[in-house]
């Protein structure tokens, strides 16, 4: 008997579990089309704790959130359709509706590897969002604070940053603030120095600055405001110090790429003596069996 009332508490309290797993509010939702459930699924194991991690990183409340709906569309048309305004750019692989709580990601042979790191990066413009009461924030901001978050090619797009230094290539925030350009590759710049920066704001406030800034907005200062109340200078006072350190890790280019051609240099003249001294000693061994008076004549 004790036996068996074991075994029912236990079933008892499995199905408890699972009925409050089951009726455990989810952060995010997914429509995806009949026949590509496994795609969503992939995402979906993890959306909830994702959402919750960027957004706790912001200083917000997920769990006060009403659910984000992820539209996972196959193809460019597909995905066109199911954004409720207009659409995106062609090169997009994602796009967050921060207003609309949507996300809306495009699966195709150029996205399917990198769908989780997509995923990530539009959750992060839902969750800033809401973590400044949708306040307006610079795009610039949005965009590089999102492919932190997202971990999206870091190390590529600072070195692109330093790259786009070196030529004086880099775009003014003040010109991003609305608006990226419309082609993919002054595009791609435009992430890659919105990512290096914010990373070079996080690296001096830390995480702590970031929220107390976004806390700030929330409370109704404007951005510029709120960024100089957190960190005692005004943005274009660090950009311009920023842009200075940009062009310092610059200038250091050409002297590494000198130094770097001078070693190739002298690498391939040191090996191009010793393959010609072990040409000569073939030779002389050679010589030396078809005749010893030869090799005297020839060498001497």
């Amino acid at each position: 008997m004790p036996r068996l009332f074991v075994t029912w508490l236990t079933g008892v309290v499995a199905a408890l579990i699972a009925s409050l797993a089951v009726a455990a509010p989810r952060s995010v939702r997914f429509d995806v089309p009949a026949g590509h459930e496994p795609v969503a699924d992939s995402l979906a194991a993890n959306a909830d704790a994702v959402y919750e991690e960027v957004s706790t990183q912001l200083g917000g409340a997920p769990i006060a959130d009403p659910p984000i709906l992820v539209r996972v569309r196959f193809g460019e048309e597909a995905f066109q359709a199911a954004m409720p305004g207009a659409g995106v750019a062609e090169w997009a692989a994602g796009v967050a509706f921060p207003e609309h709580g949507l996300v809306v990601l495009r699966v195709d042979a150029r996205t399917h590897f990198t769908l989780a790191d997509v995923f990530r990066h539009e959750l992060a413009h839902i969750a800033l969002a809401r973590a400044v009461g949708h306040r307006r924030l610079p795009l610039w901001f949005c965009e590089g604070l999102a492919v932190r978050q997202a971990g999206e090619r870091l190390g590529q797009r600072f070195a692109q940053t330093v790259d786009a230094s070196l030529f004086d290539a880099l775009i003014p925030f003040a010109e991003l603030s609305d608006g990226f350009p419309v082609g993919a590759g002054r595009a791609d710049l435009a992430y890659a120095q919105s990512s290096a920066f914010v990373g070079h704001l996080l690296n001096k406030w830390g995480w702590n600055g970031m929220r107390t800034m976004l806390r700030r907005i929330r409370d109704g200062q404007p951005f510029e405001e709120a960024f100089r109340g957190t960190v005692g200078r005004s943005l274009v006072e660090v950009e311009t110090a920023w842009r200075q350190q940009m062009a310092a890790r610059a200038s250091w280019m050409p002297v590494i790429l000198g130094s770097g051609l001078l070693v190739l240099t002298l690498g391939v003249f040191i090996a191009g003596g010793i393959l010609k001294r072990r040409r000569a000693r073939r030779r002389l061994a050679e010589l030396a069996r078809e005749s010893p008076h030869q090799l005297d004549d020839e060498f001497a």
